[in-house]
């Protein structure tokens, strides 16, 4: 007979220290999804200027490609931007660069979908 007790009370005591780390868990959640949910606005404003920083590096790459120019290449490079050019066209001794086929921004500036 005390053995069945012993048992039960290593059971009863097991399902005791098993549902404190349980309320510790939940606790932990709780406070982390309030940590997140007061870093909403911020996230909310690193994507919008994520969505420009990437428009501006549109902007530079095809500049960049229309006009040949080495100098903002160079800066493009420096920055971590690589981007392929479609086949241009030659018309009348003058290269038509073509369209940008992809640029790609450095990790910390791409808009997270």
């Amino acid at each position: 007979m005390s053995l069945r007790l012993l048992v039960h009370g290593i059971i009863g005591l097991a399902a005791l220290v098993l549902a404190g780390f349980n309320l510790a868990g939940a606790d932990g959640n709780r406070r982390a999804a309030a940590a997140l949910e007061g870093k909403r606005p911020e996230l909310a404003r690193l994507q919008r200027v994520a969505t420009i920083n990437n428009g501006l590096v549109q902007l530079i790459v095809k500049a960049a490609v229309e006009r040949d120019d080495a100098s903002l290449r160079a800066l493009l490079a420096a920055n971590g931007v690589t981007f392929k050019v479609n086949a241009g066209k030659v018309n009348a001794g003058k290269v038509n660069a073509g369209k940008v086929a992809a640029a790609t921004a450095p990790a910390a500036t791409r808009q997270q979908p």
